[in-house]
């Protein structure tokens, strides 16, 4: 007896196509951008062009990372941007770029102005006024934003006679600028000098010690009043105590009220030798 055995023989043949190893390619990713801004302004808006993105499969890549605009805010310093794109086989290309923001004018200081005085009357039964200047004291700054602080404040209440005003301009990076001037104030119609009661009259002579060039002049205290009830001003190229050479010095001494009225006490002090015998 024959048996007649049959085998189907199947092969299988399996085709491979070749991996997609291919990355997308960007083709505008730009450059690096440069921008300046300034303490007002301390913020560069930057723009680019959509990017276009391209792969080999034919399909459009997913932008897997990176803005959601072409454009952006960027503070002082280096900002990087970064956007990765990836097909559909997970190859990956990345566009990287750089936001460069500079701060400009940030260490000059502000240029402060102020006039040489200010001047305001009052009558004669007020103790003083006002005194506005705020419109006269100029402050520029090569960025906006920069204050001016003045002591005392222009409109504040000034006394009779001379005050002195200190200004103040700072900047928003810090930066300051001062300068000072006179607040006068006066009172209106004021004509009337004032009164020195008690100068020293005529010449004034004394002897120096023995083998001294000179002595040391001393008189009282001079009783100066004025009218506006505040104290005159003293200018005088001596003072009681000083050395005073051997012979003839004169003395000039002149007071000044707030209206610019002045009196004069004027006398001779004489230093003599000491002759030794």
């Amino acid at each position: 007896m024959i048996v007649l055995l049959l085998y189907w023989i199947t092969s299988t043949h399996s085709r491979n196509e070749g991996a997609d190893n291919i990355p997308p390619v960007v083709e505008n990713c730009p450059g690096d951008f440069f921008r300046t801004v300034t303490t007002t302004a301390p913020f560069a808006e930057v723009s680019w062009d959509p990017l276009i993105v391209t792969d080999n499969s034919g399909q459009t890549p997913t932008m897997v990372d990176g803005p959601i605009n072409n454009f952006g805010f960027y503070e002082q310093g280096t900002n990087p941007v970064t956007y990765i794109f990836s097909d559909a086989s997970g190859n990956e290309v990345r566009c990287q770029f750089t936001v460069e923001v500079t701060l400009v004018g940030g260490d000059a200081n502000p240029q402060i102005v102020c006039p040489s005085v200010v001047v305001g009357n009052t009558p004669a039964n007020q103790a003083g006024t006002a005194l506005i200047f705020d419109n006269q004291v100029t402050c520029t700054d090569d960025n906006a934003g920069q204050s001016v602080l003045c002591t005392p404040a222009s409109g504040s209440f000034f006394s009779i006679g001379t005050t002195s005003i200190s200004c103040i301009c700072t900047d928003n990076a810090g930066n300051i600028d001062a300068c000072g001037f006179d607040g006068i104030v006066s009172v209106s119609g004021d004509n009337t000098p004032p009164v020195v009661q008690n100068c020293p009259t005529g010449g004034v002579s004394a002897t120096a010690e023995p083998n001294l060039a000179g002595g040391f002049a001393t008189w009282g205290p001079i009783i100066v009043t004025d009218d506006s009830g505040q104290t005159p001003s003293v200018a005088s190229q001596f003072s009681s105590g000083d050395f005073f050479a051997i012979g003839m010095t004169s003395v000039l001494i002149t007071y000044s009220d707030a209206a610019g009225n002045s009196v004069s006490c004027a006398f001779e002090w004489l230093f003599l030798a000491c002759l030794q015998t």
